[in-house]
């Protein structure tokens, strides 16, 4: 894909590492997922990171990634979807009265 275009595009998603953690022999390099909105002409954009990995790095052995399981972006969902529900559920029985 073309650098230039993706840089123009209105919705971008990247993972993007963050600076390592050094902890005894351990090497922790973090990676989150960010999503980046810039709407054309505008000077600011819409930017929201949240955590997506840490990888482990020991000298001599195999990295290993460890994902991370967002539960906050769960309960945020849930929450939406209960007031849908019951906008949802008010606006029937508002509209059959």
């Amino acid at each position: 894909m073309d650098k230039g275009r993706d840089k123009n595009r209105l919705i971008r998603t990247q993972a993007v590492p963050e600076e390592p953690v050094r902890v005894g022999n351990l090497s922790l390099y973090p990676i989150s997922r960010e999503l980046r909105i810039h709407p054309p002409r505008i000077p600011a954009a819409f930017v929201w990171r949240r955590p997506e990995a840490i990888v482990v790095r020991r000298p001599g052995e195999v990295e290993q990634v460890l994902r991370i399981r967002d539960e906050t972006r769960w309960a945020q969902f849930a929450i939406v979807l209960a007031v849908l529900t019951l906008f949802w559920r008010v606006w029937r029985r508002v509209r059959w009265r």
